[in-house]
């Protein structure tokens, strides 16, 4: 049924246990929006319920994976319009802000595997969706920009946090202060992807392969692992350590 239903801003196509989820906008470049971001999270939260779907798999439409923020979008987010006292205009602010942010969270969340295949320019809150998933590819000619810092905003939308612990404190300072693009070679060399592909079908092949892989492992041994991950980015050995033992007594029993 989730095939079949059809979305605004994206497409879902099932493909025996992998659910893709495209971006689907090509001649608005993909951009961003509170709405897009509303549909992205309705979509992640349908198939982390459905459990005949063990992977997803983001990729993008059209001569680009996304322009970022919609520039209506931001003009809607800048205060400036707003009514109100300073103090009104900050929570309206805040409130926006965390309907945006939100999305970005259930994506990071979500308990199952998730695969995005970027091609060209990925833009600014399309580093903050990158960000969130679980295992990025690219083409050679991908490029990642946070371009907020050039138009005189700070990234927010959960990139922060999320993009320090996958590239390092130094690159990702770097990609802030100056707002200028990261070339697929040293995406690569810092981990942010893990494989760099010759174009966009050599790419995507390579990321249905690699979601199948996945696919053929006991959901619950992938998903149980994610969930372990997850607790382990914020705590140390011995209390993941001991994480895993409660955890793995109550569910081992389970796996198969």
């Amino acid at each position: 049924e989730m095939a079949e239903q059809t979305y605004k801003f994206f497409r879902v196509e099932i493909n025996g246990n992998v659910a893709e989820v495209i971006f689907n906008t090509p001649k608005k470049l993909n951009a961003l929006s509170v709405a897009w971001a509303l549909e992205m999270q309705q979509i992640v939260q349908k198939l982390e319920a459905d459990d005949s779907i063990f992977c997803i798999l983001f990729w993008a439409e059209g001569k680009i994976f996304t322009a970022g923020l919609d520039l209506n979008e931001m003009l809607a987010l800048s205060t400036e319009k707003l009514p109100g006292s300073k103090a009104a205009k900050s929570l309206v602010f805040w409130k926006l802000l965390k309907s945006f942010q939100q999305p970005f969270t259930t994506l990071d969340e979500c308990k199952k595997p998730v695969v995005v295949a970027v091609h060209s320019k990925c833009i600014g809150g399309g580093v903050d969706f990158i960000s969130a998933c679980d295992i990025r590819l690219c083409t050679k000619d991908a490029s990642f920009s946070v371009k907020e810092t050039q138009i005189g905003m700070v990234a927010d939308l959960g990139t922060i946090p999320r993009m320090t612990k996958i590239v390092g404190k130094g690159l990702y300072k770097e990609m802030i202060y100056t707002g200028e693009p990261l070339e697929s070679s040293r995406a690569h060399q810092f981990g942010l992807v893990n494989e760099v592909y010759e174009d966009k079908e050599a790419m995507l092949a390579a990321a249905r392969i690699l979601c199948a892989k996945i696919a053929a492992n006991s959901p619950l041994a992938v998903q149980g692992a994610k969930h372990i991950l997850k607790y382990a980015e914020d705590h140390n050995i011995s209390d993941t350590l001991a994480y895993i033992g409660s955890t793995r007594s109550q569910t081992h029993l389970e796996i198969r």
